[in-house]
């Protein structure tokens, strides 16, 4: 590299990594990211494409302040679609409505027949439904997270793509970042926001791994003319979706443009994609019909970075000094993400704390060793 060292390393150019370096950035602080594909390479743009409430106290406010973000910049509209959870049983809608019941701005309806037939004209018969309004806002994620990149390079950031890197530790010091090529970026701290292959990162000899990969498929379709998905819909049971965790193949469809999004599978190993595309569809079918017709206009696969309790790894490292990390939001990087980039970015200047739900030595088996 050349030039002066900058006060600050992002290492991944994600939805979390842009927006960290765009607040750091803003607040004055010198900043460079380094990423080893292209800007949204990753999970940021390949998941579902719904900015989404977690349905959970914990992460809410994230949610909440993510979504003053994405407008902010453009990103999403005022009106989401609403998120639609749908079932064989009427256990699982009902289970919807209380997991939305805490949170004032959800309103929560039972629907059935009829009723959810006019929401969603292609739906299978005999499903019971829940719409929770409020939430469920269709957002291209690789859009997103490229605007967010554009903001962060206004703001004076410098990004550069096609550059791997990892973090420099030198007696317990994180000084910057060791690029593929051996060459050193210097810096007063590393921000290491490289969704599931954080871990690697944080900890190269694999004593720590606060985040894990779960992969995931899924499939754009084109509907036929006349035919069109009008909400966020999500097959639930009693146990909800526990999407961060669960294994195996659900239904899920995200209206976006001119393609629906299907998914999604959750696995720990990369998939056979087209094996998997076709159990995502088949899945699909049985609750939307139509997706039998539909003619297939993308097939995308990703890993997307869980943490063990569900919950994001932000702010210091334990035990080395100037490394700091944000990470672990599972399938809601792109709803949570923007505000963990603030949080992260504020833990680095010094400005808050993070808050002790999201600290990353809760997740520390012992601390990594330098």
């Amino acid at each position: 590299m050349s030039g002066a060292a900058p006060d600050v390393v992002v290492i991944g150019g994600g939805i979390v990594g842009t927006s960290a370096a765009l607040f750091l950035a803003e607040a004055g602080a010198s900043v460079v990211l380094l990423e080893s594909q292209v800007v949204a390479a990753a999970a940021s743009g390949r998941n579902a494409g719904s900015i989404q409430h977690p349905l959970d106290r914990v992460r809410a406010p994230l949610y909440e302040e993510s979504l003053s973000i994405h407008q902010r910049f453009g990103i999403l509209g005022d009106r989401p679609a609403g998120l639609l959870a749908v079932g064989a049983e009427a256990s699982g809608p009902v289970a919807a409505i209380e997991a939305a019941a805490p949170f004032r701005d959800l309103h929560t309806q039972l629907v059935d027949g009829a009723a959810l037939r006019e929401l969603e004209p292609e739906l299978a018969e005999g499903l019971t439904g829940c719409l929770i309004s409020g939430t469920g806002f269709p957002a291209h994620p690789a859009a997103a997270t490229r605007r967010f990149a554009e903001a962060a390079r206004e703001a004076g950031a410098r990004i550069e793509e096609g550059v791997g890197a990892e973090p420099e530790v030198v007696g317990g010091n994180c000084v910057g970042a060791r690029g593929d090529d051996g060459a050193l970026w210097p810096a007063g701290a590393v921000l290491v926001a490289a969704g599931p292959w954080s871990s690697a990162l944080l900890d190269p000899s694999g004593a720590w791994q606060p985040v894990s990969a779960l992969w995931g498929v899924t499939v754009q379709i084109a509907l036929p003319v006349g035919h069109a998905v009008r909400h966020r819909i999500e097959e639930w049971d009693d146990a909800g979706t526990d999407g961060e965790l669960a294994a195996g193949v659900q239904f899920e469809a995200t209206p976006l443009d001119d393609v629906t999004v299907l998914g999604a599978t959750r696995a720990a190993t990369a998939p056979d994609e087209p094996r998997v595309a076709e159990a995502v569809r088949a899945r699909a079918a049985q609750f939307l019909p139509i997706v039998a017709s539909a003619s297939v206009a993308a097939v995308r696969a990703c890993a997307r970075p869980v943490a063990a309790d569900g919950w994001p790894l932000l702010g210091p490292v334990p035990g080395i000094e100037g490394l700091h990390v944000v990470a672990g939001h599972g399938p809601y990087g792109i709803s949570l993400g923007p505000a963990s980039g603030r949080i992260a970015a504020d833990a680095i200047l010094g400005r808050a704390a993070v808050p002790a739900a999201f600290r990353a030595d809760r997740a520390a088996v012992r601390p990594p060793q330098a």
